[in-house]
C-alpha cells in the first residue's frame, strides 16, 4: 500500500484503489480479534464503527463512523474535496 501510494502518487484516487489498499493492510480479514470483509464499504452493520479506547467497561469512542448507508455519499464527497485544487497544499 506505502509503495503505491508514494510511487504512484500521480494515479487517480478511486474507490477501487482505496479498497485495495485496504486488502492489502488486513489480508487475513481481521482487526484486532473481530473479522471484518475487505476491500468494500461497510455493509449491515448493527452498530456503527468507532474507535474507542480504554479499559473493558470504561471505553472512550473517539469517532464514530458514518452508518454504512452513507458511506459511498460520504466517500464521493472525500474524493470530491481530495481533487479540489484549493483544498489541499500539494507541495
Amino acid at each position: 500500500m506505502m509503495l503505491d501510494a508514494t510511487q504512484n502518487f500521480d494515479q487517480p484516487l478511486t474507490k477501487e484503489r482505496l479498497f485495495g489498499w485496504h486488502t492489502n493492510l488486513l489480508p487475513n480479514g481481521k482487526s484486532g480479534m473481530y473479522e471484518i470483509e475487505v476491500g468494500k464499504w461497510r455493509t449491515n452493520e448493527m452498530e456503527p464503527m468507532q474507535v474507542v479506547n480504554g479499559a473493558m467497561g470504561r471505553e472512550h469512542a473517539h469517532f464514530q463512523a458514518p452508518m454504512d448507508a452513507r458511506l459511498e455519499y460520504e466517500m464521493d464527497n472525500f474524493i470530491g474535496w481530495f481533487y479540489q485544487a484549493d483544498a489541499l497544499d500539494r507541495y
